[in-house]
């Protein structure tokens, strides 16, 4: 019979090959063997997380703490799926509480990382919510107004409809490279588990191809992915924000028309 060790490397070989359901298993009956080991709940909620099953992977990370509190990559697990979750409040004290017990720690740069990661999404939110609040000038003010007036007008919505449009696009382009650094700074984390001489496997489509790449130069791959990952969410978020200004713009403009034509009405 496998013991918990054993079946605990066995999950990680499974999650460095993102074979997360078999890792999913593996972790599970290491956890019955040893129901106290806090790092198997780490790992396993990290393949929760590649599962997308954010309130088990929150659960998971949880547990960790609860069994060792000092554990940092377990605030880093559950603030990841607060995240997902959209507990962004709850995320960020979990990601302080987590810097406050670290102690000077030298592991902390996930931690402060992630913690940029959720202020900005946080912000991202509340821009969202302005934006929806940009585009909602009611159709029937134009009722009133004469026909060259309504004509640019509807120029005008049109202008601000590709504008809202392009900045969805933008965001949900933001959101593909924050998954994309994420992924990769937890599979290195669990790479970092390995061995010096386990193999690793390449992601091709829904295939995976043994690559004879070292360890370390696994690691290196994931961090030049993380970096590619955060210089494209940088230069995102600027044109999130031109957008953002340009929608605010185009708000103001409808409003300044409707508004003139308005006045031009009562005073004829």
């Amino acid at each position: 019979m496998s013991t918990a060790a054993q079946l605990k490397e066995l999950g990680n070989a499974a999650f460095s090959a993102k074979d997360y359901a078999k890792a999913l298993e593996l972790y599970s009956q290491a956890i019955k063997m040893d129901p106290s080991n806090h790092v198997l709940f780490s790992n396993r909620s990290a393949t929760h997380a590649g599962l997308e099953n954010w309130e088990d992977a929150s659960k998971d990370a949880k547990e960790c703490l609860r069994l060792n509190p000092a554990f940092l990559k377990g605030y880093y697990r559950l603030a990841m799926a607060q995240n997902e979750l959209e507990e962004f409040e709850t995320a960020i004290q979990t990601l302080q509480h987590g810097l406050a017990q670290s102690d000077g720690a030298s592991d902390v740069a996930p931690l402060k990382k992630l913690l940029q990661i959720v202020q900005q999404k946080m912000k991202q939110k509340a821009a969202k919510s302005n934006a929806n609040n940009m585009t909602s000038i009611p159709v029937t003010s134009a009722v009133t107004l004469d026909e060259a007036t309504q004509k640019e007008l509807a120029d005008l919505r049109e202008q601000q409809l590709r504008t809202a449009q392009e900045l969805q696009s933008v965001e949900q382009q933001i959101i593909s490279a924050q998954r994309q650094v994420r992924i990769s700074e937890v599979t290195e984390s669990e790479l970092l588990e390995l061995p010096a001489d386990r193999h690793c496997y390449k992601a091709v489509g829904k295939a995976f191809v043994m690559k004879w790449l070292s360890k370390e130069g696994a690691i290196e791959y994931l961090k030049e992915q993380a970096e590619s990952g955060s210089k494209l969410q940088t230069d995102l978020g600027q044109k999130k924000e031109y957008l953002e200004r340009r929608l605010q713009n185009q708000r103001q403009n409808i409003q300044e028309l409707i508004s003139s034509a308005s006045t031009a009405a009562a005073s004829g």
